[in-house]
């Protein structure tokens, strides 16, 4: 079965302001398949599913963009695995800082601990940005 990027595949929710599951997916070359992960999304109930054939290094990727700018505070995003939405650490930490910022879930279906829609996946997402920023504070403070 083939979903178009960016088509909204039950448009009631958008109507009635219901929050939304949005998936999104990436191949990193056009000789790669997108049709796993659009499966996956559609099975997990994403209602819109934003799709690109581009290299993660690759600075612009325009449905990623699409999809940041159509979210809404308290739908939820979700990837198949996380490396098709970062490429570093650093890059999912500030995209999920972003996310947490605009009332916005997240979840990968891989790498199922991380889910900003439940206390536990908070706490697992939490946790390595809060290691992070303990390391960086530490570095501020001089030593006696």
């Amino acid at each position: 079965m083939s979903i178009k990027p960016g088509i909204p595949l039950l448009h009631k929710s958008v109507q009635n302001g219901v929050p939304m599951l949005l998936g999104y997916a990436r191949v990193s070359t056009g000789s790669q398949s997108l049709e796993a992960q659009l499966e996956a999304l559609k099975a997990a109930g994403c209602e819109r599913v934003y799709a690109e054939k581009r290299s993660g290094a690759d600075g612009e990727r325009k449905e990623l963009a699409r999809l940041l700018k159509a979210a809404r505070p308290d739908d939820t995003v979700v990837v198949c695995r996380l490396d098709r939405l970062a490429r570093s650490t650093h890059d999912l930490l500030y995209t999920l800082d972003r996310f947490g910022k605009d009332g916005i879930g997240f979840k990968s279906l891989r790498e199922t601990a991380i889910d900003t829609t439940t206390p536990h996946g908070r706490l697992t997402y939490q946790h390595p940005g809060q290691h992070c920023a303990v390391r960086a504070q530490a570095r501020l403070v001089p030593h006696q």
